[in-house]
């Protein structure tokens, strides 16, 4: 195939200028789904500025045709949902894995999702930089391998009496699926193109999501009826074993299915002497006050980080919420399973309108966001009343799987729209800042919420109401652009 060759030389780095980049093929007889079928090279990331420097610098790949692209996503959301499921596997077996193992202490075993947050702060932009720097294929192996050392440790003999063990495996786990989410948005740059992007990034968006549910969907399995003598600590022991092996076992899977499967990228080109003296430049604070200087960037970090800063910690917590309600305590576990699969539903049917409809990102993250911030005012409504009418139940449970899958569904939107207005940044590492900023939020609030044990029960809910109003306006003030990456 004779197609257009990209290189770095004919980049303009010292201008703000995006690169105009033609993809079109020659023209030797064949209709546009032959081409699409057929191996082409696009350039990863598009956009440089002067102020880029070298570990931003990210070189064309060779991208496969269309059925490989379908095949490159199915292989990588399987390894974010196994990588995802083994992460966060003690939060539905909390209660179990301390009965089955006595050694354990219930704080130390609580603090293990805190490591998602501190290393999802420091590292998720260095994981950016590193994509963009040795490759997607490589990237995803490394991931895979620190994820598979993370579940060998719980295979460990000693593993079930130390907690030392119990947080290195947890570390290991929360630093590989950090590339989860600047990966996504990287595959569907260099792997898609506009009018499929935004499906792409929404299917390895809900693969991390559909982690956790796997992993309520196993506590439903195991829920003790009470007609049944309840299981002994020697029980849960072997089930809780059995779960780290098929843990341990996926992730060896997932890694030699990406090792041999995954395509392979093209090699690195020669930089041009003008990029090269541009990486000489200091850029200590390139990075700050770039993100400032962005306001589209900013706009759509605030608006993520308010519709699911709030609403996330609220879903983490919604058995407290509704054991003080006494409500049974099944309903929490079963709520929090069917919102993350209305979550994946919504979210296919968003970026698929989204795709037939080009450009229209913004105006369905706008409608989902809406709908999502009328149902909470309507959930809230029903909580204020719910200790003088349990009869409202189920109006607050429907309340609930319609109002946060709603404001959730908007994220995959967000992502895409923060790679369109990502300049003169990757629009790997734009989408590691707006994730960066909604963890730091989240954990702000998780302090105070520490603090302020009361605010849970009696203020939370308003506050997601307040948060995802604020994050709607944040995103209608956005100036949309053409996409041309």
């Amino acid at each position: 195939m004779n197609g257009t060759r990209l290189s770095i030389e004919n980049y303009r780095a010292v201008t703000d200028r995006p690169m105009e980049v033609d993809l079109s093929f020659s023209d030797d007889g064949g209709d546009d789904e032959k081409n699409d079928d057929q191996m082409y090279r696009v350039p990863s990331t598009p956009r440089y500025s002067e102020s880029s420097f070298k570990q931003f610098i990210k070189h064309p790949t060779y991208v496969p045709g269309r059925e490989d692209r379908v095949f490159v996503v199915i292989l990588v959301s399987l390894t974010f949902l196994v990588q995802m499921f083994s992460r966060d596997i003690w939060v539905p077996l909390f209660g179990p894995a301390l009965t089955a193992f006595p050694a354990w202490s219930q704080t130390s075993l609580a603090l293990i999702p805190f490591w998602n947050t501190f290393t999802g702060v420091l590292l998720m932009i260095p994981a950016s930089i590193g994509i963009n720097k040795y490759g997607m294929k490589t990237s995803l192996l490394c991931s895979c391998a620190v994820t598979t050392c993370g579940t060998a440790i719980r295979c460990l003999p000693f593993f079930e009496e130390s907690m030392f063990a119990v947080h290195a495996s947890a570390v290991f786990l929360s630093i590989g699926s950090i590339i989860a989410k600047p990966l996504t948005v990287t595959i569907s740059t260099c792997c898609f193109r506009i009018g499929e992007r935004n499906m792409a990034t929404g299917i390895l968006t809900i693969a991390t999501m559909m982690g956790s549910a796997a992993g309520l969907l196993v506590t439903i399995e195991l829920r003790e009826p009470s007609f049944f003598v309840p299981m002994t600590n020697v029980q849960w022991k072997i089930i809780i074993e059995y779960i780290m092996y098929g843990c341990f076992t996926a992730n060896i899977v997932c890694t030699l299915l990406v090792m041999v499967f995954f395509p392979q990228e093209s090699s690195s080109s020669e930089l041009s002497y003008s990029v090269n003296r541009q990486q000489l430049l200091p850029s200590k604070s390139f990075m700050t006050n770039a993100s400032f200087d962005n306001v589209g960037l900013l706009y759509i970090a605030l608006s993520y980080a308010l519709s699911n800063a709030f609403s996330w910690p609220w879903y983490q917590m919604i058995d407290v919420t509704y054991s003080s309600m006494d409500f049974p305590q099944s309903i929490g576990v079963d709520c929090r399973f069917w919102m993350i699969v209305h979550t994946c539903s919504l979210t296919l049917s968003a970026c698929w309108f989204a795709d037939q409809f080009t450009g229209s990102n913004k105006l369905i993250g706008l409608t989902c966001l809406l709908l999502g911030s009328v149902c909470t005012l309507w959930f809230v409504s029903v909580m204020r009343r719910i200790r003088r009418n349990l009869d409202l139940m189920m109006h607050l449970i429907v309340a609930v799987l319609f109002a946060f899958p709603l404001s959730w569904s908007a994220n995959s939107l967000l992502y895409e729209l923060a790679a369109d207005h990502a300049h003169p940044f990757p629009e790997n590492v734009a989408v590691s800042l707006v994730e960066s900023l909604r963890i730091i939020l989240e954990s702000c609030l998780y302090v105070l919420l520490a603090i302020f044990p009361e605010l849970h029960i009696d203020w939370l809910h308003v506050f997601t109401l307040v948060a995802g109003l604020m994050g709607f306006i944040f995103l209608l003030l956005l100036k949309e652009i053409p996409c041309n990456r």
